[in-house]
């Protein structure tokens, strides 16, 4: 590897090039660990490392499975108190009797219909007891507009103050209609 240096006086020009060039010789070469930890792992020693990855893999496996979590499919409606249906934004269910908190949230679509995802839209929630939320879409272009009257009352946007509790249940059926104010 050369470098060539210009607009340097040539004495200058020889010694700062020659230690640039040195610098990234030495840069470049292969270093040696000195660590003694690194030196005792026991990689590449065959069936350790084969039984390594299997142990791995296995709890992965369980861990994309839920370890076992069963869900069951869980829809309903939003509407307002006269019976029209809301026609957008999210409902959301956070679990009440669970160590660690789930959630499984649904998109309302036009009609004021919703279906709860835990893990993919669609594919339900566990069973238990759920406080809910009903939350408008954010529109992340109206940052420079003026705010927007949520259309449904804000209250429902927490789970604190919404109000709306429901059981989801592996007897089903799991249908959640939801009636809010303006």
């Amino acid at each position: 590897m050369s470098f060539i240096c210009v607009n340097k006086p040539r004495a200058f020009a020889n010694r700062r090039c020659a230690e640039t060039t040195a610098r990234i010789h030495r840069m470049s070469e292969p270093r040696q660990l000195e660590s003694d930890a690194v030196k005792r792992l026991p990689i590449g020693r065959g069936s350790e490392t084969l039984i390594s990855a299997r142990i791995l893999a296995g709890l992965l496996l369980l861990g994309a499975i839920g370890c076992g979590s069963k869900l069951y499919p869980a829809r309903g409606t939003v509407t307002y108190a006269d019976g029209r249906p809301v026609t957008d934004g999210f409902v959301v269910f956070e679990s009440k009797d669970q160590e660690k908190p789930t959630t499984a949230r649904g998109e309302i679509r036009t009609d004021g219909s919703f279906e709860l995802g835990t893990f993919k839209p669609g594919d339900g929630a566990m069973p238990g007891k759920y406080r809910a939320l009903v939350a408008p879409k954010f529109d992340p272009n109206a940052v420079d507009k003026p705010a927007k009257k949520p259309p449904i009352h804000p209250r429902y946007a927490e789970f604190k103050t919404s109000g709306l509790e429901f059981d989801v249940t592996a007897a089903g059926p799991n249908e959640f209609p939801i009636k809010v104010t303006r």
